[in-house]
């Protein structure tokens, strides 16, 4: 399954908040991948990145107060998303597509 997040790395962890029956507050303690793409339609390029790893919900509230200040990744939909989960990788794999020559451009106006 794959669901969107809006998320902030934050010391060597990813940290997004949810609302607290989210899908994702069932995998807490689970085996989770986040992937990451960006793509350059102009110039034929890209890049993904790729992370497996451990999702937990921050139960601490100090914590969660550092991160509401820090990391706020302020999600797009609205309504209350106030747990926050951290992803702990446990691997990185990430891929750079590019042409093997620059795309060509038609200048025809």
């Amino acid at each position: 399954m794959a669901l969107p997040v809006n998320y902030r790395v934050l010391d060597a962890t990813i940290v997004f908040r949810i609302t607290a029956d989210n899908t994702l507050a069932k995998a807490e303690g689970g085996d989770v991948a986040f992937e990451v793409d960006q793509l350059d339609e102009v110039f034929a390029t890209g890049w993904s990145v790729l992370v497996n790893g451990i999702v937990r919900i921050v139960h601490d509230e100090e914590a969660e107060r550092w991160l509401g200040l820090h990391a706020d990744p302020d999600p797009w939909p609205g309504g209350d998303r106030e747990t926050w989960m951290r992803i702990h990788p446990m691997g990185i794999s990430s891929r750079v597509v590019r042409p093997e020559e620059p795309p060509l451009h038609d200048n025809r106006t």
